[in-house]
């Protein structure tokens, strides 16, 4: 309103101006040239007012009072790229979580095949040192005398306890020629007298 009625006031003057009388020839070509002036003047004027009246709308509707909104396209568009991107990112922790299950169950698998093959690693040990095997008893008398060391199987001034016919017994330490150290504490003799005392159990 304030450049519209400035606008008015410097028309008027000039309007003024240009219909006041001249004495001077140059007054005179100032008159002829009046119309071209005031048209001049105008054409600014104008301009002016268009200048201000943009900046007045620009001020009014700024991105702070207005934030800018995209189209429905461009909001469609991004959201379809969130969309993307979070997939990709889903894909990419599922992959992840595989290879840390995939390396955890390696893991495992490798200890417990460890564990494993070193069980079966001492069991053959311990078979082939005699440890660990287990005899059946076989007598002609009835029983199968056991011996506190391993010596002469008619001596019987160390013999500790007696095996039964069919008794189980199972070897705890490394043999000595035909003389097995058992479980029930003490030493039998497994071969004697082209008769077998003690029969290996096959595993």
């Amino acid at each position: 309103i304030a450049t519209t009625t400035t606008t008015h006031r410097i028309m008027s003057i000039s309007n003024e101006e240009a219909v006041q009388p001249l004495s001077t020839s140059s007054s005179k070509a100032t008159m002829k040239n009046a119309p071209r002036i005031r048209h001049i003047i105008a054409t600014i004027l104008l301009f002016l007012c268009f200048i201000t009246a943009t900046d007045g709308f620009l001020i009014s509707h700024g991105s702070r009072a207005h934030p800018h909104k995209c189209p429905p396209s461009c909001v469609e568009r991004c959201a379809a790229s969130k969309r993307r991107r979070s997939a990709a990112r889903m894909v990419q922790d599922g992959k992840q979580q595989q290879q840390d299950l995939c390396s955890t169950n390696t893991t495992q698998g490798d200890a417990v095949i460890s564990e494993m093959y070193q069980s079966l690693q001492n069991r053959q040990d311990e078979l082939e040192r005699n440890v660990g095997r287990r005899y059946i008893t076989r007598t002609q008398k009835g029983f199968l005398n056991v011996h506190q060391e391993p010596s002469d199987p008619f001596d019987t001034h160390n013999i500790i306890d007696q095996l039964a016919e069919g008794q189980i017994v199972e070897s705890i330490a490394p043999s000595r020629g035909a003389w097995i150290h058992h479980d029930r504490g003490g030493w039998s003799i497994s071969k004697f007298g082209g008769f077998t005392w003690l029969e290996l159990i096959e595993e």
